[in-house]
């Protein structure tokens, strides 16, 4: 049997997470024996499988440091650091030019300013299509999930989004925008984002592949 950490939570499902280390929790509903999440991992051991040779496969990268000639993503581009003296984020062609007395600050400001800039076209496209009117557009730093709907269908996205690719981006923006439809990962919802964005498998795989993105900045 998988060794695991057992949390009790007033909640109506089992869920489990697998973190970079390779330990599992299991969140479990207040009222079920924990037997049942000794059963819930046996009938995940395919879907932890599938994790831990993801979590191998995949290269360690070091933090972002905003050292000059490191590479750093941008909507799923590579980008060759360049520092100067001025304040302001300048992007080139293979190259960004960050502040040198802080670019690390420099870079947060132009992920967060470019994302929300990317976002707002797609936000009004895809909610016009699904009838839905998102009441909030924002931007933050989580770290555990690049997007999130509140009960108030108030849309808020990780800055860190602005490395992915921007197909996955779209992705994103049309997952949080069924959520207003669906508050739930039903198969109805899932049906919903699939009738917005057909290719949200390959948008999901891409996701878990660079889920390394949340850790490096």
């Amino acid at each position: 049997m998988e060794k695991y950490t057992l949390i009790r939570q007033n909640r109506r499902t089992i869920s489990m997470r697998l973190d970079k280390d390779g330990n599992i929790t299991v969140f479990l509903p207040a009222r079920l024996p924990a037997a049942d999440a000794d059963r819930f991992i046996e009938e995940h051991a395919r879907w932890l499988s599938r994790k831990r040779q993801e979590l191998a496969a995949r290269a360690p990268l070091p933090a972002i440091e905003g050292k000059e000639g490191e590479h750093v993503p941008f909507l799923g581009e590579e980008y060759v650091v360049r520092l100067w003296n001025k304040r302001r984020v300048f992007l080139g062609q293979g190259e960004i030019f960050l502040p040198e007395n802080d670019p690390l600050k420099g870079l947060i400001r132009f992920y967060r300013r470019r994302l929300k800039e990317f976002l707002l076209p797609l936000v009004c496209s895809y909610a016009a299509k699904a009838g839905v009117s998102p009441q909030r557009l924002s931007v933050g730093s989580a770290r555990t999930r690049w997007g999130s709907c509140s009960g108030g269908n108030a849309l808020t996205f990780s800055f860190r989004l602005a490395m992915c690719a921007p197909f996955v981006v779209e992705y994103v923006v049309v997952h949080e925008l069924c959520h207003i439809l669906h508050k739930n990962h039903s198969p109805a919802f899932w049906q919903a984002v699939g009738t917005y964005f057909p290719a949200y498998r390959e948008a999901k795989q891409y996701l878990r592949q660079k889920n390394y993105f949340m850790e490096i900045l």
